[in-house]
C-alpha cells in the first residue's frame, strides 16, 4: 500500500507541472479554445486517483449506500443538494472551501505542516472521491464557490469563463428523467487524500460527475421535431465531452465571444446507454406522497386551469433560437440585406455610430426564420445650419430669393419624372443650371461668412469639414431667426468632435441650429426611419463573433453612415413582420437587515415564442406556448427546509409544462450569485424581445441590476444586447413605484423592449382606482391575486409547502403581467403608433406621447426643408439660462400661463328627464384645420413700435390642397384612420379586422395628441402664442354652441367643459329627446367646415354637483335591441380610494336610489333614510366585514420625508409597519391600507354614539391602524367616525339638491346629534363666495352671533365688554354709560342709586378707546395668522401651519392652498376663514359707528332725538368717531370691503 501512495504522490507532482505549464500557456497570451483547456486540464489530472476494478468499486458503492443519508447531484447547475439530510453550512469543509492562500505567481502558499496523514481506508477513500466529485460537480454545473483572497487574474478569468461555458450551454426546453441519487456519507473535515474513483478517462469522469447533477434528463421522443440546442441537462450516458468551444462566452476586455453559435450536432452528440454495472449503482428517486408540494389556492388554479394533465400529450421540445451559420448574408432584389428594425442606441464612448437592434431572416427565402442581429452604422457626421446675419445675403431687388425658388421649382419637376420621361434628361440639366445660377451669385455674398465659419472650427482644431450654402425655411420661436426661406450655410463635420453650444453666435452669424441634435435622430430622419419596419441595408459586412460589439447573434457594420441604411423596396416592406420571443421576469425580494438593500430570494420568467407583434396572441396561443422557469436560493443563515430536493424533483416531474416540453421549470441555487448567473444564462440563451413586468423599471429591473453590481457580475450587460463592461448610471426615476426605469437602466438593457404594464394601464385603461397588479388583475382579468409580503419570505423557507407556495405566487406574478399586457395589446398597438410617429419603438412603450408627435413633426418638417428646433438637455438648458441671466424654464410644472377651455357654471340639481351630451370631435385638432392655423401661418413676431400686436387667425383657405404644414399632417392621420375603419368594416378576417382596429386606435390617440406638443414647454415645437389662440377658439365655438341651442333650439344647456355641453332636453322620451339633439347638431355642423358635432351620450336621469362633478344613469344598448341603464359617476369621492369601500358600497346605492325615475322622490328619499338605519345597524351588530372599512392611500413619498407625519394617518401606519420590519405598503408609490380603530370596553352601540371618544385623546393619525394590526390587538373599528365621518359627509353631498332631506335629518338616521348637522343645509356650498352671497340675507343679530366682544379696560384695571353706540338709539342705556363699565347689579329693582354714580365716574377717553380698539383689532388678526390650515378634505382632516407649495398641474394660482398630499383631492383652508375675520372687524365697526346707527332709525324724529342723547355725553362722538376712523383704515386694506353686485345680487335673483 505504501507504493501506491509513492505511486500517487508522484502523479499528483506530474498533475500540478502540468497545470504550472498550463497558467504559463495562459499567461503568456496564447490562443486557446476554452473546451481545449478543459481538456488539457483534465488530462493532468487523469492519474491523481488511484484505480480500481469494477468488483472493488461495486463493493464501495454498497458500502457507501449502507451508510444511509442519500446524495443528489442533480440540480440543474446549482451544484448538489441533499436529500433529508441536514448539513452543517456553518463548518469549515475543505471539499467546497476556496479560503487558500496563494503566492503572487498563483501557486498556493506554504501553511504550516500538517500533522501526520492516517492511512485512509478503501471506505474512507470512497467517501473522499465523492465529496470530491460533489465539490467539482457544484462548481462546474452551477455552484459558486465563495470569493477567493488570492489577486491571480488568470486564474480568476479562467474560473469565470469555466462557468460562462457550462451557463452558455444552458437548454431551457430539454427534457428529462428522473434524478440519480449517489449515496454518500455527510462530509467531514479532515486531512486531504486524494480520492477514489474507477479507473476511466477523465473527460468521461467530469461527463459522469456533471451528468449527475441533472433533476431529471428524459427520453428522446422518436420524430420529434424540435431542434437541438446545447443541453443545460447533459445526458446520464458517459460520454466525452466535445473538443470544440460549447457556446463559450469569453469575457475579455474587448467584450469579445468565441464561437457563440455552434454546430449543435457536434456540441452535443447522441449519448449511449448505461452499462449493466454503472445502472446498478443508480438510484431512481421516487417521491414521497407525504412531500408532496401543496395544492395551489384558487389564484394559482385560476391562470393554470388550462393546464390538465390530460392536456401533455407526447413530450415536445421547445425549439431555441435559431442560429446563422451561413459565410453570406441574405440579400433582396436590390443587393441589400433585409433588417427588420426594432430599437437603437446611441453609446458616447463611440461617437458617430450608431446601433441599430433588430432581426435578420437566416436566408434570402422570405419565409426564413429570423434570428437577432445589430448593425453598427459608422461614420455619422454632425450637421449644423450657420444662419447668417440679415445684411450678408440681403437682396433688395428679390433677385436671389426669384433664382432660390426657381431652383427649387426645376428640382421638383426633375424628381417627379418617371425614369420612362423622355424630358427627364432635360430637366435635370435644367436643375442643375438653376443650382449654378443661384450659387454664382451666393458664393461671393458668404465670403466673410464663411472665412469666420473656418475659423471657428480651426479653434476646435476641426480639419475635416464641408461647408455648402442651402435654401432652408424657418418658422419656430427664436426671435433672433427670420422667419420664412432664407440661405443659411450647412457645415458637416464628424461627430467624433464635441457639439458646439446651442447659443453660439458671431460677427457673420446670429444662430446656429442642429449643433446638439444627436446621431441618432439624424439618421432616423436622413433614412427615413418611420419605427418598427423592414429597411435595406446597403454594404453591410459581417462582424467576427470575437469582434462583436452587441450580445446579438449577428452583428453587421455598415461604413456609409445614413447612406447605407434606406427604407426597404415596397414589395419587401409589406412582408410580415418577424415573429417575436416575449418573457415576463417576476422577482420576490428579502431586505438585507445588516445593509438594508433588496436582495432576490426568487426568479421567475414566462416567456412565449413566435409572438405577432401585429396582432393580437390569442387565449389557445397562450395556452400552449408559454413556458416557464423559476431559480430560488438559499437565504443567508437558513436551511433549505426538509424534503425540499423531494419537492424539487416532483415539480420537475410532474408540472404539465415540464411535461410538455421535457424541460426543467424549477431550479435552486446557493446563494445569490449563484441565481443571478443561472438567471442571467437563461435569459441569454433564452434572447427575449421583449421583457414584460409590472413596474419593472420602477422595481424589478432597478434591483436586478444593483444586485449584478453588488455581486460583481462581469458579464451583467446580456440582460440587454448591448456588450459593456462599465454599468451607466443607473440613479433616477427607479425606484419609486410607477416611477419607470432610468435611462441608465434603459441603456442597460439596449436591443431589447421593456414593456411595464403598470405604464401601459395608466396611457392605456383610463382612469382605474389603483393600477396595482392586485387591482388590474382583478378589474382587467377576473383574477384575485395573492399578495406575499417582503418580510414573509424568510418565514416560507421553514417549510417545504410554504417554499413552494411561495414559488408558485412568483410564477402567477410573472403569468399575469403577461396576460395584462396581451389584454391591453401594448405590442401591436406600440408599435402601430411607433410607424404613425416614426420614433423609437422603446420610447414609445415609454408611453411618451410628447415625444412620439415630436417625432411626428420632425419627420414632416424634415422632409419639407425647414430647420428644426434643437432638443437641449437639461445640461445644456442650465447652461444658456446661466449665460443669458434668465430663469430656467420649470418644466411645464406650474401649468400653461394662458386660458384653458371654456368651463360653464352649471345648473346644479336632480334631473328626472333626458339630458343629452353633445361632443366636437377632436375638437383641437379641428380647429387647427377648420382655420389652418400652422407654425408657418400665425404670424406672432412684431417687430417694435407696430400697435396691433394682437395674435390673429391666419387667412382663411379654400380647399385643404392649401393646408399648411400642421393641419396637413392632421388631416393625412385624419383620412387614413376614415380609410382603416372602411378596411376594418369591410375585413371578415377577425385576426386582420383586430389589426385594422389596432390602427385606427393608434391614429386617433396620435390625432389628439398634436396639440400638446404646442402647449408643452419642454417641448422642441413648444409655441405658447399658437395654443392660446387654438384655445381662445375653443372657447368662442363653445359660446356660440350654447348660444344657438337657446336661440334657435330653445334648448337648455346645464353645463359646458371644453368640448362638450350638457343639454337638459326636458322630455320623458327617447326618441324626442335625440331629434332635439339632432337639430341643434345641424344648426351647429353647418357653421364649420372641419368641425363636427355628435352625440356622445344620452342619460335617462343626471345628478349635477358641481364642476366636473356628476353621476348619471347612461343609456346603453341592450339585449335584444333594447335599451339599458349603466351607472356613470365622474369627480365623486366614491370613486376615490381614500374612501371606505363602506362608503363606495353605500354611495352608489344611493344614487341608484336618487336616478331612479320611475319612483316618486319622497319614496327615493325614505328608501334612502332606511338605507342609512340599515347600515348604521348593520354596523352596530357586527354584520360589516372588516375588510369594508379599509381606507387605502398612496405614500407619494419616503416615509421619513413627511414633515406632518403625525398628522397624517396613512404615514403613521407606514412607519410603524417600517420599524416592525414589515416590507410591503412602506414605499414611495405605494397604497397603505388602514382602519380607523380604539381601544375600548365599550360596546359597539355606544361606541357608535361617540360615547369612547377619541381613545385617551389620540387625534385621527394615531387612531389608523393597519388592517392585520387591528386582528393582532383586539382593537375595535371606531363607528363613530365612519358614521359621522365618512358616510355622513358624502351622502349629504350627494343629496344636497334634494329638497326633501339634508344634513341634520341624514344624522338623525345614523344615530348621530342631528344639532352638530343642522348648518349643514342643502346649500352649503351654493355661496362660495361668502360675503358676497348669503351672509347680506341675515339679520344684524343672526349674522355677529359667533363675533368675540370689544372689551375695553378703564385705568384702575377694571374690564367690560363694550355694547356699542346702538344700546343708546335703543333706550337700553344713556350716553354717559357708553364708555364706562357696568354698575354691579345694574338691572335688579333694588340697586343702590349712589353705587351707579360712583362706578360711572371712571369712563374711558378718546385716545385710550383707540388705542384699545387697534390693540384688540391686531388680536383678531393674529388670531386669524395663527390659525392652522384645515383641508376641507373630509378623509384629509389634516392641520398644519405650513403652506404647502405644490403646484397644481393646470393652475398655477392654486398654488399654496393644495395639500401637501397629492392625492388629496381637497384645497387647504384656513380654520378661521378671511370672511370671519372680516365680520369680527365689521362688527367693532358697528359698534363704534354713530353714522350707522343713525341710518337704522326709521324716522327723521327718532335720528334727532338720538343725536341729541349723544350730545348729553361730551366728547363722546369723538371719541366714537376716532376710533371708527383708525378701524376703518384698517379695513380697507382687506379686498373684502370691496363687493361685486352681481354676485350680491345673484341670490335674489336665483
Amino acid at each position: 500500500m505504501s507504493g501506491s501512495r509513492r505511486a500517487g504522490s508522484s502523479k499528483a507532482a506530474k498533475a500540478l507541472a502540468a497545470t504550472a505549464k498550463l497558467r504559463e500557456l495562459r499567461e503568456g497570451g496564447g490562443k486557446r479554445s476554452r473546451i481545449d483547456e478543459v481538456d488539457a486540464e483534465a488530462d493532468a489530472i487523469e492519474d491523481v486517483y488511484e484505480e480500481l476494478d469494477e468488483e472493488q468499486y461495486r463493493a464501495l458503492v454498497a458500502k457507501r449506500r449502507e451508510e444511509g443519508a442519500g446524495f443528489v447531484v442533480n440540480d440543474d447547475g446549482e451544484g448538489y443538494e441533499d436529500l433529508g439530510e441536514e448539513e452543517d453550512w456553518t463548518a469549515a469543509n475543505e471539499n467546497y472551501s476556496d479560503d487558500e492562500e496563494y503566492d503572487a505567481d498563483g501557486r498556493k502558499a506554504q501553511k504550516a505542516a500538517p500533522e501526520p496523514k492516517k492511512k485512509l481506508s478503501a471506505k474512507e477513500k470512497a467517501k473522499k472521491a465523492n465529496a470530491n466529485a460533489k465539490s467539482k460537480a457544484g462548481m462546474l454545473v452551477g455552484g459558486v464557490p465563495k470569493k477567493k483572497k488570492l489577486d491571480d487574474l488568470a486564474a480568476e478569468a479562467d474560473t469565470d469563463a469555466m462557468l460562462e461555458d457550462i451557463l452558455a450551454g444552458v437548454d431551457m426546453d430539454v427534457g428529462s428523467t428522473a434524478p440519480m441519487v449517489v449515496s454518500a456519507p455527510k462530509p467531514k473535515t479532515k486531512p486531504y487524500v486524494p480520492p477514489v474513483a474507477p479507473r476511466r478517462s477523465p473527460r468521461k469522469a467530469v461527463a459522469a460527475s456533471t451528468a449527475a447533477t441533472i433533476a431529471r434528463s428524459p427520453a428522446k421522443t422518436p420524430g420529434s421535431s424540435a431542434k437541438k440546442s446545447v443541453r443545460f441537462e447533459i445526458e446520464e450516458e458517459d460520454e466525452d465531452l466535445p473538443t470544440g468551444d460549447v457556446g463559450a462566452f469569453d469575457d475579455e476586455d474587448d467584450g469579445a465571444i468565441e464561437n457563440d453559435d455552434v454546430d449543435i450536432d457536434v456540441a452535443m452528440p447522441e449519448a449511449e446507454p448505461l452499462s449493466a454495472e454503472t445502472k446498478k449503482s443508480v438510484k431512481i428517486v421516487k417521491t414521497d406522497a407525504g412531500q408532496r408540494p401543496p395544492e395551489p389556492e384558487s389564484i394559482l388554479k385560476t391562470l393554470d386551469e388550462d393546464e390538465e394533465p390530460e392536456d401533455v400529450g407526447p413530450v415536445t421540445q421547445d425549439a431555441g433560437p435559431v442560429t446563422f451559420n451561413g459565410a453570406e448574408l441574405p440579400r433582396d432584389s436590390d443587393g441589400s440585406t433585409p433588417f427588420f428594425f426594432m430599437d437603437a442606441q446611441e453609446e458616447r464612448e463611440s461617437p458617430g455610430t450608431v446601433f441599430l437592434f433588430g432581426r435578420v431572416p437566416v436566408s434570402s427565402d422570405p419565409q426564413s426564420e429570423t434570428i437577432s442581429a445589430c448593425a453598427v452604422v459608422q461614420n455619422m457626421q454632425r450637421c449644423m445650419y450657420i444662419v447668417p446675419t440679415a445684411s450678408t445675403f440681403a437682396d433688395p431687388d428679390g433677385e436671389l430669393e426669384a433664382l432660390g425658388q426657381m431652383m427649387e421649382e426645376t428640382r421638383r419637376e426633375f424628381k417627379s419624372c418617371a425614369d420612362s420621361d423622355d424630358k427627364k434628361e432635360e430637366k435635370r440639366i435644367a436643375a442643375q443650371k438653376a443650382k449654378s445660377d443661384l450659387m454664382k451669385k451666393l458664393v461671393p455674398l458668404s465670403g466673410d461668412l464663411r472665412a469666420e465659419v473656418k475659423e471657428v472650427l480651426k479653434a476646435r482644431k476641426i480639419e475635416n469639414s464641408k461647408i455648402t450654402i442651402v435654401r432652408r425655411r424657418y418658422c419656430f420661436e427664436r426671435k433672433d431667426i427670420p422667419q420664412g426661406p432664407l440661405f443659411v450655410l450647412k457645415v458637416k463635420i464628424p461627430a467624433t468632435y464635441a457639439a458646439f453650444p446651442s447659443d453660439i453666435k458671431g460677427k457673420h452669424f446670429v444662430a446656429a441650429l442642429g449643433t446638439q441634435a444627436p446621431m441618432l435622430e439624424l439618421l432616423t430622419l436622413k433614412s427615413k426611419l418611420k419605427g418598427p419596419s423592414w429597411i435595406a441595408l446597403h454594404g453591410a459586412a459581417i462582424v467576427p463573433t470575437e469582434k462583436q460589439k452587441s450580445w446579438c447573434k449577428l452583428e453587421l457594420t455598415l461604413p456609409n453612415a445614413h447612406k447605407s441604411v434606406r427604407p426597404c423596396l415596397e414589395a419587401i416592406a409589406s412582408r410580415p413582420a418577424p415573429r417575436l420571443t416575449v418573457a415576463s421576469l417576476n422577482l420576490q425580494t428579502i431586505v438585507n437587515q445588516q445593509t438594508n438593500v433588496n436582495e432576490i430570494a426568487v426568479a421567475s420568467v414566462q416567456y412565449i415564442r413566435d409572438v405577432n407583434c401585429e396582432g393580437s396572441t390569442t387565449a389557445a396561443q397562450l395556452k400552449t406556448g408559454l413556458r416557464h422557469f423559476t431559480v430560488v436560493r438559499k437565504l443567508d443563515g437558513l436551511e433549505m427546509p426538509p424534503g425540499w430536493q423531494n419537492a424539487v424533483a416532483h415539480e420537475n416531474n410532474t408540472n404539465v409544462i415540464a411535461k410538455r416540453t421535457g424541460s426543467v421549470v424549477l431550479a435552486a441555487q446557493n446563494n445569490e450569485l449563484g441565481l443571478l448567473n443561472f438567471l442571467l444564462a437563461k435569459l441569454h440563451q433564452l434572447d427575449p424581445d421583449v421583457i414584460v413586468g409590472h413596474n419593472i423599471g420602477g422595481f424589478n429591473l432597478d434591483v436586478l441590476l444593483r444586485r449584478f453590481q453588488a455581486n460583481k457580475i462581469g458579464h451583467w450587460s446580456r440582460i440587454g444586447r448591448m456588450k459593456r463592461t462599465r454599468m451607466p448610471n443607473i440613479n433616477g426615476s427607479g425606484g419609486a413605484y410607477g416611477g419607470g426605469a432610468s435611462m441608465g437602466a434603459l441603456q442597460c438593457l439596449a436591443g431589447r423592449l421593456l414593456a411595464d404594464t403598470y405604464l401601459s394601464a395608466k396611457d392605456l385603461l383610463g382612469k382605474e382606482v389603483s393600477y396595482t397588479l392586485t387591482s388590474l388583475s382583478e378589474t382587467q382579468l377576473g383574477v384575485r391575486r395573492e399578495e406575499v409580503p417582503s418580510a414573509e419570505i424568510p418565514n416560507r423557507y421553514q417549510d417545504t409547502n410554504a417554499l413552494m407556495h411561495l414559488i408558485k405566487c412568483t410564477e402567477i406574478d410573472a403569468k399575469l403581467s403577461l396576460h395584462l399586457m396581451f389584454k391591453m395589446e401594448v405590442v401591436p398597438l406600440t408599435k402601430q403608433l411607433s410607424n404613425i410617429a416614426g420614433n423609437l419603438w422603446s420610447k414609445t412603450l415609454g408611453h411618451t406621447r410628447a415625444q412620439r408627435v415630436e417625432y411626428l413633426l420632425l419627420h414632416e418638417f424634415h422632409s419639407r426643408k425647414h430647420i428644426v428646433p434643437d432638443r437641449l438637455s437639461a445640461k445644456e438648458r442650465r447652461r444658456v439660462a446661466a449665460a443669458s441671466g434668465e430663469e430656467e424654464d420649470d418644466g411645464g410644472k406650474k401649468g400653461p400661463s394662458y386660458a384653458g377651455g371654456l368651463v360653464l357654471e352649471p345648473k346644479k340639481g336632480l334631473y328626472d328627464t333626458f339630458v343629452l351630451v353633445l361632443d366636437y370631435q377632436s375638437l383641437y385638432p379641428s380647429i387647427i384645420q377648420e382655420y389652418n392655423i400652422c407654425y408657418t401661418t400665425v404670424r406672432r413676431h412684431f417687430d417694435a413700435g407696430e400697435e396691433n400686436t394682437e395674435i390673429e387667425l391666419p387667412a382663411p383657405i379654400l380647399s385643404d390642397k392649401d393646408f399648411a404644414v400642421l393641419p396637413k399632417v392632421i388631416a393625412n392621420i385624419v383620412q387614413s384612420r376614415r380609410e382603416v375603419k372602411g378596411l376594418m368594416a369591410r375585413e371578415k378576417d377577425p385576426a386582420r379586422a383586430k389589426q385594422y382596429d389596432l390602427r385606427q386606435l393608434a391614429l386617433k390617440l396620435t390625432a389628439n395628441s398634436m396639440y400638446g406638443c404646442l402647449g408643452f414647454s419642454q417641448s422642441r415645437f413648444f409655441a405658447e402664442p399658437i395654443a392660446a389662440l387654438i384655445t381662445a377658439q375653443g372657447r368662442k365655438i363653445l359660446q356660440r354652441t350654447v348660444d344657438l341651442a337657446k336661440a334657435k333650439c330653445e334648448l337648455d344647456v346645464i353645463y359646458g367643459d371644453t368640448d362638450s355641453i350638457m343639454v337638459n332636453t326636458k322630455s320623458h322620451d327617447l326618441n324626442h329627446s335625440r331629434a332635439l339633439g339632432n337639430k341643434l347638431i345641424r344648426f351647429v355642423n353647418k357653421e364649420y367646415r372641419k368641425l363636427v358635432l355628435e352625440e356622445d351620450y344620452i342619460f335617462r336621469s343626471m345628478l349635477l354637483l358641481k364642476k366636473k362633478k356628476y353621476a348619471a344613469m347612461k343609456v346603453v344598448n341592450g339585449p335584444n335591441g333594447t335599451k339599458a341603464t349603466k351607472l356613470e359617476m365622474k369627480g365623486l369621492d366614491i370613486v376615490r380610494r381614500d374612501w371606505a369601500p363602506l362608503v363606495k358600497d353605500l354611495g352608489k346605492q344611493t344614487l341608484e336610489e336618487l336616478l331612479d325615475v320611475d319612483g316618486e322622490r319622497e319614496e327615493r328619499v325614505n328608501a334612502i333614510h332606511d338605507g342609512l338605519r340599515t347600515i348604521r345597524k348593520d354596523m352596530v351588530e357586527n354584520r360589516v366585514q372588516l375588510s369594508k372599512y379599509i381606507i387605502t392611500k398612496q405614500l407619494t413619498k419616503a416615509v421619513e420625508e413627511y414633515p406632518d407625519a403625525k398628522h397624517q394617518p396613512h404615514v403613521m401606519v407606514a412607519k410603524r409597519r417600517l420599524e416592525a420590519g414589515k416590507q410591503d405598503g412602506v414605499k414611495a408609490g405605494e397604497t397603505v391600507p388602514y382602519i380607523i380603530a380604539l381601544e375600548s370596553e365599550l360596546p359597539l352601540e355606544d361606541i357608535a354614539a361617540g360615547k369612547a371618544g377619541a381613545s385617551g385623546g389620540k387625534g385621527l393619525a394615531e387612531r389608523a391602524y393597519h388592517p392585520d394590526e387591528i386582528l393582532e390587538k383586539g382593537l375595535k373599528v371606531d363607528l363613530h367616525y365612519y358614521l359621522s365621518q365618512q358616510v355622513h359627509p358624502v351622502i349629504t353631498r350627494l343629496c344636497a339638491p334634494i329638497e326633501e332631506t339634508d344634513g341634520a335629518a341624514m344624522a338623525e338616521c345614523l344615530g348621530l346629534d342631528s344639532n352638530k348637522f343642522k348648518t349643514q343645509t342643502r346649500d352649503e356650498d351654493e355661496y362660495d363666495d361668502t360675503f358676497g352671497g348669503g351672509r347680506f340675507a341675515l339679520d344684524d343679530e343672526e349674522r355677529f352671533a359667533k363675533c368675540k366682544p370689544l372689551k375695553l379696560r378703564t385705568r384702575t384695571g377694571v374690564e367690560f365688554d363694550f355694547r356699542g353706540i346702538r344700546e343708546v338709539m335703543d333706550d337700553k342705556m344713556s350716553a354717559t354709560e357708553v364708555l364706562a363699565p357696568p354698575t354691579p347689579g345694574a338691572g335688579k329693582e333694588n340697586a343702590p342709586a349712589q353705587g351707579k354714580t360712583a362706578l360711572r365716574t371712571e369712563t374711558i377717553d378718546a385716545a385710550s378707546l383707540a388705542n384699545q380698539v387697534s390693540l384688540a383689532v391686531r388680536e383678531r388678526i393674529k388670531e386669524f395668522y395663527a390659525a392652522p390650515l384645515r383641508s376641507d378634505d373630509d378623509v384629509d382632516a389634516t392641520e398644519t401651519r405650513n403652506i404647502a407649495l405644490r403646484c397644481h398641474h393646470t393652475n398655477a394660482e392654486l398654488t399654496g392652498t393644495l395639500s401637501a398630499d397629492p392625492m388629496s383631492k381637497g384645497t387647504m383652508e384656513k380654520s378661521i376663514p378671511e370672511d370671519e375675520l372680516y365680520n369680527q372687524l365689521l362688527y367693532y365697526k358697528r359698534l363704534l359707528s354713530i353714522k350707522e346707527a343713525e341710518r337704522s332709525n326709521k324716522s327723521k324724529d327718532e335720528r334727532a332725538e338720538f343725536r341729541k342723547k349723544i350730545s348729553e355725553a361730551p366728547g363722546l362722538e369723538i371719541a366714537l368717531d376716532g376710533a371708527h376712523e383708525k378701524l376703518e383704515k384698517i379695513m380697507n386694506k382687506s379686498s373684502y370691503m370691496w363687493i361685486s353686485l352681481a354676485d350680491l345680487f345673484s341670490v335674489a335673483k336665483a
